[in-house]
């Protein structure tokens, strides 16, 4: 048995150019022929394709001629052979795949929900909001696109096992952030934890140790993997979790990302006072604009207040609320990773 794959329909799956329905209608024409099974070896040969790219170095001109790669399946005993051509442009239009982690899984969540969306769609939506980076999403723009689409996104370190089916049973999109060597198990090189691939959490099995994932890199609908490699892959990006949900569904329970372990330094202590006292500014600048000015008491009608003063007049109780603030918002920095050097 041997499938020459030169469908433009397959080739438009692969970018990520069919909406919902017409993926639904391939599946469908594919499940019908008895080789819904080939979009799995054909992202595959996608990938195996790209890497070959890369190690060539082709030139993508018009001198280039398509490439093609054969793969040898056994799917339930059926011995086959499938032949993927793909051109030099969609090869480069394919390149950034191995970074599209987020997006795909931001997808799977929009399509449960019944949205009629792309995945070529939502990346153009990310590259044209600049969320999307050279090697992929960052951790704090994951979500973005699920927003676009009018749900309401909350983002949570420190999460835990217990939060995630009780989530579930809210109605929620779950999205984790892992670190996929652990996650599937493969050899470790790296000896600094690396939170590096997201997946969708769609139920935990606590009974039978095992979770149930969206996992974007397998190419399958679900997978179920250990509990335990689950957690020590999460654990890597300090628990983050992306829950997300309709709005008037959304049971909104406020939690700060807890940064009591980050210490800042006298530096950054003095830093965080200038930044109290720039709020501050800021603050009474808007008020002024809003035609408020200074009062005894706060006379809301009147637009007088006693906190249109310099900072230096504010009592202590106001001052700290200004500096718990700044505080907090340099510790942030350091949690999530970065780092404040001053220039000499």
């Amino acid at each position: 048995m041997k499938h020459i794959i030169k469908d433009e329909e397959l080739m438009d799956y692969l970018d990520g150019r069919l909406s919902a329905s017409e993926t639904a209608k391939l599946k469908r024409r594919l499940s019908e022929n008895g080789e819904l099974h080939l979009l799995n070896h054909i992202r595959l040969a996608q990938k195996s394709m790209i890497e070959a790219h890369d190690e060539y170095e082709l030139e993508m001109n018009e001198q280039t001629v398509a490439k093609e790669i054969a793969i040898n399946f056994d799917h339930n005993g059926r011995k086959g052979r499938a032949v993927l051509v793909l051109d030099p442009m969609r090869l480069a239009a394919a390149k950034t795949d191995g970074y599209l982690c987020d997006i795909e899984c931001e997808e799977h969540i929009l399509l449960s929900l019944g949205y009629d969306i792309t995945k070529k769609t939502l990346l153009d939506e990310a590259y044209l909001n600049k969320w999307m980076k050279e090697k992929g999403m960052p951790i704090y723009h994951i979500g973005r696109l699920l927003e676009k689409n009018q749900l309401a996104v909350a983002r949570r370190y420190d999460a835990h096992i217990e939060d995630l089916n009780k989530l579930l049973e809210q109605g929620c999109k779950l999205i984790a952030v892992v670190n996929a060597n652990k996650l599937s198990k493969r050899a470790i090189t790296m000896n600094a934890p690396s939170p590096d691939h997201a997946v969708v959490v769609l139920n935990v099995l606590k009974e039978e140790n095992k979770v149930v994932l969206f996992d974007p890199q397998t190419g399958n609908d679900t997978d179920t993997f250990p509990l335990y490699a689950f957690t020590e892959a999460w654990a890597d990006s300090q628990n983050f979790l992306v829950v997300a949900n309709e709005r008037d569904k959304f049971v909104y329970n406020p939690q700060p990302i807890n940064v009591d372990d980050a210490e800042l330094s006298p530096e950054l202590v003095e830093l965080g006072e200038a930044i109290a006292e720039n709020a501050h500014e800021i603050w009474a600048q808007k008020r002024r604009s809003e035609g408020w000015s200074w009062g005894t008491e706060r006379n809301d009608s009147l637009h007088q207040t006693p906190d249109m003063t310099p900072y230096s007049n504010l009592p202590e109780s106001e001052k700290d609320y200004d500096r718990e603030m700044a505080m907090q918002t340099l510790k942030l920095v350091q949690k999530i990773g970065y780092r404040i050097v001053k220039d000499n």
